[in-house]
């Protein structure tokens, strides 16, 4: 009977690592998956900011052509 429970522990200890390897694991795919999302939100962030800019400076320079 003991050598059952020691062999079901042994068999359940296992499966704890293993699922902690792949908790683990999950977590840094998630976690660069977040840098990535972060990272190229800034950058269209960026962009966006050039693109009001150059809209505004054409958008003068129209007004000045006009008047």
């Amino acid at each position: 009977m003991r050598s059952a429970l020691a062999t079901k522990e042994a068999y359940l200890q296992e499966g704890r690592h293993q699922l902690e390897a792949f908790v683990r694991a999950t977590k840094a795919v998630y976690d660069r998956s977040i840098a990535e999302v972060e990272w190229e939100r800034t950058a269209l962030d960026a962009e966006c900011v050039e693109v009001v800019t150059a809209r505004e400076a054409a958008a003068k320079a129209l007004r000045e052509l006009q008047g």
